[in-house]
């Protein structure tokens, strides 16, 4: 590998560097990155033994400095001393052991003997996202002269871009190399581009991102070979410097031996200067025939990269079967029997039966549950999916792929329903540390949709946000207005006469208060003229090529969600949502994800098993806290999913496990039970059958805990009584219960009516609360945009309270005293509250002349009318079952209802009792 040039420049820079630098001059290079990327590994490799700690959990505690030395000899600073270990075991069990508060290690200096190391010092570091390390950059040591930034497979996620631009702060671009560590298996390049495209505007300037394998050794060869290289020209610069300064020397020395008289302390003064040149001119000479073998060494890093493959095959079925209470099979039982009931001939002259056990049939049909899966991007979570399924329909690459929620259901034929909205808030920038950053990716986005004929089309209109107040903009004013954003950003003020500046320009960073002084946009909103939909059929490569063209394409940020169909028995237990990433750089990623957590009934929380347990993690982890509603069970909806098994060797997952339970469990953040290790790419070509069915069985489980014990019991006595005659057998047996059923109606509805009330008086607080235009916008939509930072410059869209949560509360209370009353409610109908007037009527009248005062009455009234309206409904609906109960009152001699059917029921009835005591145990009757 190295050529004759490689070995002449290599060996003339070293003597150079011997001859004209001491051993502490020679330049420091130091290996960063988000711990658990390789970095130890890579040190150790380079220096041909195990110094640096390499563990699965973060290992390097502090920096750890290496400069050679004839025998090995480390020096460990505590906060309150110092010690000297003489041998590597030694230093290790320093470096891993926990010390006492307040006498922690602050640094290590190691000296070791390694001819690697006489051309530079090599600091290891620890981990700028573990989690319990401080993310700051190494202290106590000489300045750095150069960085080995290395990432993780995935590319550059958001806690990388953080970092990288804390490096940039102190350091140039070219002072920093990047290099993506691929020992995860393989790699298909997704995250090699994606992380050149990001890098290049962090650094402003073009980044080569090299890929490497620590655990290769051809790849640590030619690594060895950069860092040699970038180290020796390093070096030559310094010595270059220092041969400048003799030279300015010489005319002072030659001038000073002029004017000595004695030939002999003229030859004394003299012989420096001539020795000075002949080292300079010797060194010079060196240095102008050293061959350049940059170029030569940048095309050996140079891999052909392997495109993402298909793992094909034949599809890996899982069967629902599985505990006891198994939530599928036990709805497919009842349904089963209902739909026997409903089917029976001697209950057809009971048409009120009949309703009610079809109303049975469809809300239990409908019956769902929401798992959601989250974490970082790349760890795993589409691939998962794609193993629930058994074939690899959703798009699963190294670089951030999902790019919308995408919700998975059971459905008989396989297809993707693409949602898209009719409303989008594009942010124009957004805030860190005080300045303000161009959104570029979204801007690009939009700047596709009003130069498209076709998408333009569906756009009925167009505005802009600046602090607060919304204007109206045709899109070739909005186009402008994108043009000047980008001239404000722009790093390099250049002119494109007739022609859009590109969006591959680089930008820059401005002061908030530069931005909040100008007339700049805010936001833009675009409304579409329908919520239009998609549907792709996934019976096909094609239809699958499809959904991933439309979430790599500009379309991805119009997409509200993807609904997919499949008939993968798993789908039958609950409707699962596919989240993207929550740190990648895509910051609108993190405000997508977040709308669906707060309904979810259980998470999968995500996390890649070669890097656990991250800051950002625990940002992800604290997130769906947050969401769940239910704090008491907010231990037992959370299941963590440790992907990449696969890749740990035995005693590595055992400290996996350990560092969650230290971590997670012990502070009782997690259940003891919810941690599960597998492989989703095994799993999705059955290779892993084991740990995937576990999940999927305690998941269930949960889901039954949970949600279903209640649900199915109450089910299950509705059944019961939409039978013919069970209401004469059950409720009706003596006048006295008729009277007593009047009285619990009685108090039912007042409980109902002051229900009601006091919800409409909170909704009535909320509204008398707004006090801006985009409040109202935001109840009639249920998000609105709000200001960001201290200035409130940058803008997002946030879940808020709105019109459908308050009908849908009212509804569900007034169902929910149907519901109780069902055996009573047949021939009446109550069609719910909805939005459609306030959406058709009473919001057109609010945006017209918009006034604060108008819009709060406009409001209040509507909600009166709709008040009136309710307990109209609700006075009906007593009557009716009042009615009814008088009506079902005894009547000796009268039954109403035919031996037959009675026998039917009675059946039924042994039937029900059955799969109750099946289901809940022993009950008596």
């Amino acid at each position: 590998m190295r050529s004759q040039n490689i070995e002449q420049f290599l060996a003339g820079a070293g003597k150079l560097a011997e001859t004209h630098l001491t051993p502490e001059e020679v330049p420091t290079v130091a290996v960063m990155g988000p711990y658990n990327s390789g970095k130890s590994t890579l040190v150790n490799q380079l220096l041909e033994q195990n110094l640096s700690p390499v563990d699965i959990i973060p290992a390097t505690p502090v920096p750890v400095r290496f400069s050679y030395g004839k025998r090995f000899l480390a020096r460990v600073y505590f906060t309150d001393r110092q010690l000297h270990t003489l041998t590597v075991d030694e230093l290790a069990g320093f470096l891993t052991r926990k010390a006492p508060h307040g006498s922690e290690i602050t640094r290590v200096e190691v000296r070791h003997k390694h001819q690697l190391l006489k051309k530079m010092h090599i600091i290891d570091t620890p981990g700028m996202d573990a989690l319990q390390e401080a993310s700051s950059l190494p202290g106590g040591f000489p300045a750095l002269d150069h960085i080995v930034y290395l990432m993780h497979q995935r590319g550059v996620n958001e806690t990388d871009r953080q970092h990288i631009q804390k490096l940039l702060s102190n350091n140039r671009p070219g002072e920093i190399s990047f290099w993506l560590n691929c020992n995860l298996g393989p790699f298909d390049g997704t995250s090699l581009e994606e992380s050149r495209r990001v890098l290049r505007q962090i650094c402003g300037s073009e980044v080569t991102v090299h890929f490497i394998n620590t655990l290769d050794h051809g790849d640590i060869s030619k690594f060895r070979l950069f860092i040699e290289n970038r180290a020796a020209v390093l070096n030559l610069q310094k010595i270059t410097g220092k041969l400048k300064e003799l030279d300015r020397k010489i005319p002072d020395i030659i001038n000073r031996s002029m004017r000595e008289n004695n030939d002999t302390y003229f030859l004394v003064q003299f012989w420096p200067a001539a020795e000075h040149a002949r080292q300079i001119l010797h060194s010079q000479n060196i240095i102008k025939t050293l061959p350049p073998v940059t170029q030569q060494i940048e095309s050996l890093l140079e891999k052909p990269v392997r495109p993402a493959v298909d793992p094909g095959g034949t599809p890996v079925v899982y069967s629902s079967t599985g505990p006891r209470h198994d939530p599928v099979a036990i709805r497919e039982k009842i349904l089963t029997l209902l739909e026997q009931a409903i089917a029976d001939p001697t209950f057809t002259p009971y048409s009120a039966s009949i309703r009610k056990l079809e109303s049975l049939h469809g809300r239990l049909k409908k019956e769902n549950y929401l798992v959601t899966a989250a974490g970082g991007f790349s760890s795993g979570k589409s691939t998962f999916f794609n193993a629930l399924m058994g074939e690899a329909i959703l798009p699963a690459e190294n670089r951030p792929t999902t790019s919308a929620i995408t919700l998975l259901k059971h459905g008989h034929n396989k297809k993707a329903t693409i949602n898209y909205s009719r409303q989008v808030v594009i942010p124009t920038h957004r805030l860190e540390d005080g300045q303000a950053i161009l959104c570029r990716h979204e801007l690009a986005a939009l700047e596709h949709w009003l130069t498209s004929p076709k998408l333009l089309g569906e756009i009925y209109a167009l505005e802009k946000g600046k602090t607060g107040r919304l204007v109206k903009v045709t899109a070739e004013e909005l186009l402008d207005e994108i043009e000047l954003l980008k001239k404000s950003f722009a790093r390099v003020k250049r002119e494109f006469p007739g022609h859009r500046r590109p969006w591959k320009s680089l930008f820059k960073k401005i002061s908030r208060q530069k931005f909040l002084a100008s007339q700049l946009a805010d936001y833009f909103i675009i409304h579409f003229k329908d919520e239009a939909s998609r549907v792709l059929a996934l019976e096909t490569p094609d239809g699958q090529t499809a959904l991933a063209e439309i979430l790599g394409s500009h379309l991805a940020l119009r997409v509200a969600d993807i609904v997919i169909e499949h008939p993968a028995e798993p789908l039958r237990l609950a409707t699962f949502v596919d989240t993207p990433g929550l740190d990648s750089v895509y910051h609108h990623h993190r405000e997508i994800a977040s709308r669906y957590l707060p309904m979810s009934d259980c998470f999968l929380f995500f996390l890649n098993g070669k890097h656990i347990l991250t800051q950002p993690d625990m940002g992800v982890w604290e997130m769906i806290r947050r969401a769940i509603q239910d704090k008491n069970h907010s231990d037992r909806k959370t299941f963590i999913v440790v992907n990449f098994v696969d890749m740990l060797t035995d005693l590595e997952r055992n400290k996996v496990s350990d560092y969650l339970q230290e971590n997670l469990v012990a502070s009782g953040k997690a259940a003891s039970g919810s941690i599960h290790f597998l492989s989703a790419l095994n799993s999705l070509n059955g290779r892993d059958k084991t740990n995937f069915s576990r999940l999927i069985q305690h998941l269930k489980e949960r889901i039954w805990e949970l949600r279903c014990t209640d649900n199915y019991r109450e089910f299950l006595l509705a059944f019961r009584n939409a039978l013919p005659g069970t209401v004469l057998q059950n409720t009706n047996q003596s006048g006295s219960d008729t009277d007593r059923q009047l009285t619990a109606l009685r108090k039912e509805v007042q409980t109902l009516q002051l229900e009601i009330k006091q919800k409409i008086e909170h909704w009535r607080g909320k509204i008398a609360s707004f006090d801006t235009r985009e409040d109202f916008r935001g109840f009639l939509e249920g998000q609105k945009s709000i200001r960001k930072g201290f200035f409130g410059l940058s803008r997002k869209s946030v879940p808020v309270p709105s019109c459908r949560d308050m009908f849908a509360s009212i509804n569900s209370s007034l169902t929910g005293f149907l519901a109780r009353w069902s055996a009573y409610t047949d021939g009446f109908t109550f069609a719910g509250l909805d939005t459609t007037g306030l959406k058709n009527g009473t919001m057109e009248l609010l945006n017209k002349k918009f006034n604060l005062n108008r819009a709060r009455k406009i409001l209040n009234q509507y909600i009166t009318e709709e008040e009136k309206y309710i307990y109209s409904a609700i006075k009906k609906m007593e009557h009716h079952i009042e009615s009814q109960l008088k009506l079902h009152a005894p009547k000796p001699g009268h039954p109403g209802v035919s031996p037959a059917a009675l026998m039917a029921a009675h059946r039924y009835i042994t039937e029900i009792n059955k799969l109750e005591n099946d289901i809940f145990g022993n009950i008596q009757r």
